[in-house]
């Protein structure tokens, strides 16, 4: 005679205690898909072809789509690279749970600020002034004579 079944024979792992969980906008160097995203992707295609390409375009309009495309790529890559930096030095102190979700909670609405005032500021860049890769240029020009 089958005895009766119970549900923890079919649970792959562990059970989680109630509220155990670390929300992943919290963490988001603790996502292996991000963490994958932001070093696979970010750091190829942004720093090592769309820079030199956009600095060769750059006099042109051909350069304006990746200047905008920079200018919202460049912040996330920061944003996760300071949640990185975040959990790095959070071990440092302790390695406690409760204190790496509390730094996180309150670093948060920092780094977020940072993240949009960045955005905004390279937007502004872009669409009102000559663009990033021209501000970026102007840095090497001798400056014009009086």
């Amino acid at each position: 005679m089958l005895g009766r079944v119970h549900a923890r024979c079919f649970r792959a792992s562990a059970p989680r205690a109630g509220g155990a969980h670390n929300p992943e906008w919290l963490a988001p160097d603790h996502n292996t898909w991000a963490t994958h995203i932001n070093h696979r992707m970010f750091m190829p295609i942004v720093y090592m072809y769309m820079c030199p390409v956009a600095l060769v375009l750059s006099p042109s309009m051909l350069a304006m789509p990746l200047d905008l495309a920079m200018g919202v790529l460049i912040p996330v890559h920061a944003h996760c690279n300071a949640n990185m930096i975040i959990s790095d030095y959070a071990h440092w102190i302790t390695k406690a749970k409760w204190f790496d979700t509390a730094l996180r909670m309150a670093l948060v609405p920092v780094t977020g600020t940072l993240t949009r005032l960045t955005f905004l500021g390279l937007l502004n860049l872009n669409l009102r002034g000559p663009g990033l890769t021209e501000s970026v240029k102007a840095l090497w020009r001798k400056p014009a004579e009086p």
